[in-house]
């Protein structure tokens, strides 16, 4: 239970850190990805349609968020 709690915490501390390295697009877009606590990853069809994009274009702007936040951690 406390790794399950913990890990919620970890979540939550990173979703509120991610504004100040990305734009929102990109926020929703790594946190339906990759930060799902149920680890149930929205799929790049769905998120394109939210962002009214393709789910190629959704592809591009997660590695590039990706990307973007490697380097800002190096």
């Amino acid at each position: 239970m406390e790794t399950a709690n913990k890990k919620i915490n970890d979540i939550e501390l990173i979703k509120e850190t991610l504004p100040l390295l990305l734009n929102d697009r990109e926020c929703d877009i790594i946190s339906q990805r990759w930060l799902t606590v149920d680890e149930d990853k929205a799929s790049l069809q769905s998120l394109g349609d939210k962002h009214d994009i393709s789910a190629e274009r959704v592809r591009q702007i997660e590695k590039k968020a990706l990307a973007d936040l490697k380097k800002a951690l190096h």
